[in-house]
């Protein structure tokens, strides 16, 4: 699927990358996942994700951490924050994300119904159809 958006998920629990996995491939979009928040440096470059599903509690690297990595990396994809956290917190890595010119799309408290999921991706893909390139095509 050459034109199919990518989306990385970067959860260390096997069951959300699976159903987040699931999911979007349902939906046509190439996905991949990473459990490790100190490999997204690398995943980045070999993936080019237009779509990151980001949880905040990961091990061995804290929420901050983990954007300011993105941030480093120069990032150009929508993130979508994942987490059990409160809003506060919720809020706070946003703005992290916000002072280091990242796009923060939303945020999802775990657990979570796949219709949300759903939600998020749908709009991307249909906005996605619509590309520059189509676009000149048509007129």
């Amino acid at each position: 699927m050459p034109n199919s958006l990518r989306v990385l998920i970067v959860d260390d629990e096997r069951f959300i990358t699976t159903i987040v996995k699931k999911i979007v491939e349902g939906l046509g979009c190439e996905a991949d996942s990473i459990d490790d928040g100190r490999t997204i440096g690398k995943a980045l470059l070999a993936f080019d994700p237009e779509v990151i599903f980001l949880d905040l509690m990961m091990p061995n690297i804290d929420e901050v951490e983990t954007i300011n990595l993105l941030g480093e990396a120069g990032c150009k994809a929508k993130i979508i924050l994942m987490s059990g956290f409160d809003q506060r917190t919720i809020s706070s890595v946003a703005e992290v994300a916000k002072s280091l010119n990242l796009e923060v799309l939303s945020a999802i408290t775990k657990p979570f119904q796949p219709g949300q999921i759903e939600g998020l991706i749908e709009p991307l893909i249909a906005s996605d159809a619509i590309a520059p390139e189509t676009i000149r095509a048509c007129c």
